[in-house]
């Protein structure tokens, strides 16, 4: 619903920002896009948006109205049927909003891969998530962990001395 709801003066293609406003928690935050995401963007905008009038919805249809959540979840419904994955049933899944969830758990297993460490970058991933605390991004820690074990590896290694084991 975030994206849906950007208009074109949200979006700098200049420092490849997007400006989220009154989100989640009532909160605006500001969203640095990939050097890609941004070429795809301009791309998308000199077609559909030439005049690049500022008060115009970022993704439009073809009547210029703002693309509905309706139709971008007949179109993820489309996609999910050409790459030959099943659906489970409406909120089953997979949902748009699982996209959301990979997105943050590949960006941890990459973190942990580079050997960044991953308590400094979660506030971080919390401020860009738009989550209201850090307890909440830490749950995609944990569901990460679960599927790439060596992050949990990693993560016990750094707190491993935080509590000693003691002898009996």
């Amino acid at each position: 619903m975030e994206a849906l709801k950007l208009q074109l003066k949200h979006v700098d293609l200049v420092n490849g920002t997007l400006m989220i406003e009154a989100a989640k928690f009532n909160k605006d935050r500001l969203i640095p896009v990939s050097a890609s995401m941004l070429e795809i963007l301009k791309q998308y905008c000199s077609v559909m948006h030439p005049k690049y009038n500022t008060e115009e919805y970022l993704f439009i249809g073809i009547t210029r109205e703002p693309c509905s959540h309706h139709n971008v979840y007949l179109r993820f419904r489309e996609l999910l049927v050409s790459a030959g994955i099943q659906h489970a049933g409406r909120g089953y899944g997979p949902r748009i909003h699982d996209i959301r969830h990979t997105h943050c758990c590949h960006v941890l297993q990459k973190a942990s891969g580079t050997g960044m460490d991953l308590t400094n970058m979660l506030p971080a991933l919390s401020v860009y998530m738009g989550h209201e605390s850090i307890t909440a991004t830490s749950q995609y820690l944990k569901m990460t962990a679960e599927v790439y074990p060596e992050i949990l590896d990693t993560v016990e290694a750094l707190c491993a001395q935080v509590i000693p084991e003691v002898g009996l």
